[in-house]
């Protein structure tokens, strides 16, 4: 169960993630076992390779062609753990900056009540009066932050209005 908005916000961000990059923990699993699997292919194909050249100093095209190309695929793998690293550092940042904007909202929120008790524009069987209730802010109606004068776009959900 989510408890927090944060985690709430990062799940929709980290589902957004294509999924070949999206780093689960069967995914890193797979990434590991690949990196491993490379490891032990690359030892027992380009071993006899380096080896061979090292000592006779002769040039074996087709041994530093497997060598050659043992390395290009682990420059794949490495290539999509760092993309698949980069798209879930981009989700936390947004889920961050989403949680910071509705904190600041809540608090705002909170704010605007606590002015509106204390100047005595609160009726306590019908909740705000008309005095307090016509401010001409306008909300997003799924997630609730305000919308600026002129924005047609929801920072939160990313909903159009």
């Amino acid at each position: 169960m989510i408890d927090t908005f944060f985690e709430k916000t990062y799940n929709e961000e980290f589902n957004k993630i294509p999924c070949a990059f999206r780093f689960t923990r069967s995914m890193r699993t797979t990434f590991f076992a690949l990196i491993i699997l490379w490891a032990i292919i690359d030892v027992s194909l380009s071993g006899p390779a380096i080896r061979g050249s090292a000592i006779t100093h002769a040039s074996n095209y087709s041994s530093w062609t497997i060598f050659i190309i043992a390395n290009m695929i682990l420059v794949a793998i490495l290539t999509w753990g760092v993309i698949g690293t980069a798209f879930e550092k981009m989700a936390f940042k947004r889920a961050s900056r989403l949680d910071r904007l509705h904190k600041d909202w809540v608090n705002d929120q909170i704010e605007k009540e606590i002015r509106n008790i204390r100047n005595r524009d609160w009726n306590y069987e019908q909740g705000f009066t008309q005095k307090t209730a016509s401010t001409g802010i306008r909300y997003c109606p799924r997630c609730g932050l305000p919308l600026e004068d002129g924005e047609d776009l929801c920072e939160l959900c990313r909903a159009e209005k």
